[in-house]
């Protein structure tokens, strides 16, 4: 099912729809592609090796079904170019609070109107139908654009973990955001 389908510039000039809808099963490979890419930056998030293992892969997809969070792709010409997911939390108390992730693959990020800011408003519009009344995430203090984006959304940072994160020697704080859902 088709959320929104939007015509963007990107950086390099050309007009492009972009579809965002709800992920399906064959778009893991492309999901995967575009994590382990940013995984190779080792800039943004906090995980070290590439997935490969198709099981691992295909567990968090079935994993967030199973949840029912919240997973939107952004796609271009059937290509998945980013996602978004919004995870509930494994506490029984905090049923009303998700986790939000955000990923694009690096030529689609400073598209505009910006791609990322597309994936959020309907992943936030998809939470508030869900029930959700807080939204949380992290980010790299580094990743001034996506704080950027995160607070024209309506992110506000709450708090910050000094050096909470250690990649080839640099150390990284996480920055603490919140989202209200009225």
């Amino acid at each position: 099912m088709i959320l929104e389908s939007v015509e963007v510039t990107l950086s390099n000039g050309p007009l492009v729809k972009i579809i965002i809808r709800h992920a399906i099963k064959s778009d893991l490979s492309m999901i995967w592609e575009n994590f382990n890419s940013v995984v190779c930056e080792k800039r943004f998030i906090p995980v070290i090796s590439e997935i490969t293992n198709k099981y691992e892969q295909e567990s968090w997809f079935y994993n967030h079904q199973n949840e029912n969070n919240i997973v939107l792709v952004a796609t271009i010409d059937e290509k998945v170019v980013g996602h978004c997911t919004i995870e509930h939390n494994n506490w029984e108390c905090s049923e009303q609070a998700g986790e939000l992730g955000i990923l694009l693959n690096k030529t689609y990020r400073n598209a505009k109107p910006s791609i990322g800011g597309l994936l959020m408003k309907n992943a936030l519009r998809e939470a508030k139908l869900k029930g959700f009344e807080k939204v949380n995430l992290s980010v790299f203090h580094t990743n001034t654009n996506a704080i950027e984006l995160y607070k024209k959304m309506g992110f506000k940072i709450v708090g910050t973990r000094k050096k909470q994160f250690l990649i080839d020697g640099i150390y990284y704080d996480e920055i603490i955001m919140d989202y209200f859902i009225d």
